[in-house]
C-alpha cells in the first residue's frame, strides 16, 4: 500500500487453523494455535515487539532490584478486563497464584519454581505464593530464590496473563467458557473446536497505543490444510497460515503473490545428536568429522520451509550481533578429523574409516528420515557407515534419554519460551542428566559450559549475556555434541486487503496492528 495510507478501524478478519482448541485459558493453554489467539484476548505484562526483543504491554515498566531477587512491576493506569473491572496489582498476584495453584493442570508451572515460596505454595496454596506480593494498588514485587536473567520473558507468556476474578482460584479445563482477560480482543464467542470470536475492545491500555484497528476477527478450527487453502484462494479467509510442503513451494514460487507472501522463522533447532558418553562418540575427533562432513544446505533445495543451521539458538531468539556462522561444511577438515581419530579414510580407493556401521537413531516416513538419509551419503564420503534405525516417536525419545542406547540420531528442539536459556540448560548442562528422561541426549559434560550457562543465567547486562551465549555456541562448535542442521520456516499468505501485517517472531500469528484496506480488490 502507498506510505500514505492510514489504518482503518473496522471489518471482520477471516482465520483458520487445523488445531481442534478446545481451551483457551491462559493458564492451560499451550499449543501454537491457541496461544495466537490468547495473545488477542489475554494482555500480559510484558510481550515482544517486532524484533524479538521485551517490551512493556500492562506494565508501564518493570525495576530489577537486590541483584536481580526481585522484579517490581509497574502497572499503567486505567487498566481493565474485559468485563469492565478495573485490573490492579492484585489481579495479578491473584492470576498468577491461579496458574500455579497445585489443581490447576498447568503444563509450564514449572517454568515458575524460582519464584519464591514456590514449594511451599504447591503443599499448601491456601497460605499464598509467598513471592508475589502486592506494594500497592499498582505495584507488584515478584521475588525470586536466585538472579534470573530469562524469567521476564516468563511474564510474556500466557501462563502469567492477569484473568477476570470470576475465573475462580483454579483453572478447570471443564468449564466451558474461557476466563476474560485484558488484551486487545475480548473472547465473544467459543464454541469448543469449532470457532472463536473475538470482539475489539475499547478498554486495552497495553503496548499497542494506536490499536486495535479489526472489529471482530472469526478464527475457524479444526480445518484442514487442504481446505484452508480452498477458502482461501476462493476468498472466504483473508490469512493463511498452514501449508504443505509442496503448496508453499508452489506459492513462494509464484511471483504474483511476492507482495502478500511472508516468511516466518520458528524457534526451532534440528541437530544431529552424537553420544558422547559412548563409542564411537566419545572421541571429539569423530565427533567433530560429522560436523565438518554434513552439508544440510542440500535440504534446502527440497524443501521451501527449510533453512540450514549452524548454530544451536534460532535466529528468531536474541543472541550476539552480528551473527557469525559457527559450524561450516569443509570435505578436507572431516577426512583430517577422521585420521586424528585413528580412522583414516581415503575417497578415491574407499579404503579405511571407522570399521563398524554406525546406527542413527530417526523416525520413519517423516522428512527426519530424508534429511537423515542426505547425512548418510554424505558421511559415507569420509568413511563412516551410518545404518538408520527408524522407530516411533515413543520408542526414539526412550531410547536416546538412556545412557549407552543411542549413538547418534534426529535431535529436534523448540524453547519452551524464547532465550538462549531454554535450548542451552536443558540441552547440554551436567545438571540435566539423568538416568531415564535426560534431554541432554548427547550425555555432554563440560565444566566450561557448566559454567558459561551458569553465568549467563544471572547475568543482568544483555550484552555481557550474549557475549556468554555466543562463547557457548563456540564450545557446542568445537566440542560437537550436537551438530545443528536445520531449522523450519512457515509461508503465511494475506490477501490483498489486508495491511499492516509484519511476521513476529515469537507469535506466531500476532494480528493486534492489522487493519482492512476498505479500497483493495
Amino acid at each position: 500500500p502507498p506510505p500514505s495510507s492510514a489504518p482503518r478501524r473496522g471489518g471482520t478478519l477471516r482465520v483458520a487453523t487445523a488445531v481442534a482448541v478446545h481451551t483457551l485459558d491462559p493458564a492451560l493453554a499451550y499449543d501454537e494455535a491457541s496461544r495466537a489467539i490468547g495473545d488477542l484476548a489475554y494482555a500480559t505484562l510484558i510481550t515482544w515487539d517486532a524484533s524479538g526483543r521485551l517490551v512493556p504491554d500492562l506494565a508501564e515498566r518493570i525495576v530489577i532490584a537486590n541483584d536481580g531477587l526481585e522484579l517490581r512491576i509497574h502497572l499503567r493506569s486505567g487498566l481493565a478486563f474485559h468485563d469492565g473491572t478495573p485490573l490492579g496489582a492484585a489481579d495479578v498476584k491473584r492470576s498468577l497464584e491461579r496458574t500455579l495453584h497445585p489443581k490447576t493442570p498447568c503444563p509450564a508451572a514449572h517454568l515458575y519454581a524460582g519464584i519464591e515460596g514456590f514449594d511451599d505454595f504447591a503443599k499448601a496454596p491456601d497460605g499464598g505464593l509467598a513471592g508475589v506480593a502486592t506494594i500497592d494498588a499498582t505495584t507488584v514485587a515478584i521475588r525470586l530464590e536466585e538472579p534470573d536473567a530469562s524469567f521476564p520473558s516468563l511474564l510474556a507468556l500466557g501462563f502469567a496473563a492477569p484473568v477476570c476474578a470470576s475465573a475462580g482460584p483454579v483453572a478447570d479445563p471443564r468449564a466451558p467458557n474461557p476466563p476474560c482477560g485484558a488484551g486487545p480482543f475480548s473472547i465473544h464467542a467459543f464454541e469448543r473446536g469449532e470457532r472463536v470470536t473475538l470482539k475489539r475492545f475499547e478498554g486495552y491500555r497495553g503496548a499497542a497505543a494506536t490499536g486495535p484497528f479489526l472489529g471482530t476477527i472469526v478464527w475457524t478450527l479444526d480445518m484442514p490444510a487442504r481446505i484452508q487453502r480452498y477458502r482461501f484462494e476462493r476468498g472466504e479467509l483473508d490469512v493463511l497460515t498452514e501449508l504443505s510442503g509442496i503448496d508453499a513451494f508452489r506459492y513462494a514460487r509464484d511471483p504474483s503473490w511476492a507482495p502478500h507472501r511472508h516468511w516466518v522463522a520458528r524457534p526451532i533447532t534440528h541437530s544431529i545428536f552424537l553420544n558422547t558418553a559412548m563409542p564411537p562418540f566419545d572421541d571429539v575427533h569423530l565427533r567433530r568429522a560429522v560436523s565438518y562432513a554434513v552439508d544440510p544446505t542440500v535440504l534446502e533445495k527440497v524443501r521451501a520451509d527449510v533453512t540450514a543451521r549452524s548454530r544451536l539458538v534460532p535466529p528468531s531468539l536474541p543472541a550476539y550481533e552480528p551473527r557469525r556462522a559457527m559450524r561450516r561444511h569443509d570435505l578436507a577438515a572431516a577426512l583430517d578429523e577422521m585420521a586424528l581419530a585413528g580412522h583414516p579414510y581415503d575417497p578415491a580407493t574407499g579404503r579405511g574409516g571407522y570399521p563398524e556401521p554406525i546406527d542413527y537413531l530417526t523416525i520413519p516416513d517423516t522428512f527426519e528420515q530424508a534429511a537423515a538419509e542426505v547425512f548418510q551419503q554424505q558421511l559415507a564420503r569420509i568413511g563412516l557407515r551410518i545404518r538408520l534405525r527408524l522407530v516411533s516417536w515413543a520408542t526414539l525419545l526412550a531410547t536416546m534419554s538412556k545412557p549407552g542406547e543411542a549413538a547418534m540420531g534426529w535431535r529436534g528442539w523448540a524453547a519452551d519460551y524464547p532465550d538462549p536459556a531454554a535450548f542451552f540448560e536443558p540441552l547440554l548442562t551436567s545438571s540435566a542428566i539423568t538416568d531415564e528422561g535426560t534431554q541432554n541426549v548427547s550425555f555432554f559434560r563440560s565444566p566450561e559450559l557448566d559454567e558459561v550457562v551458569r553465568r549467563a543465567h544471572r547475568e543482568l547486562d544483555y550484552a555481557e549475556r550474549m557475549r556468554l551465549y555466543e562463547r557457548a555456541e563456540e564450545i557446542v562448535r568445537d566440542e560437537a555434541p550436537l551438530v545443528p542442521v536445520y531449522g523450519n520456516r512457515s509461508l503465511q499468505l494475506t490477501r490483498p486487503a489486508v495491511r499492516g501485517y509484519v511476521p513476529h517472531p515469537v507469535i506466531a500469528l500476532r494480528l493486534r496492528d492489522v487493519w482492512l484496506a476498505e479500497d483493495a480488490p
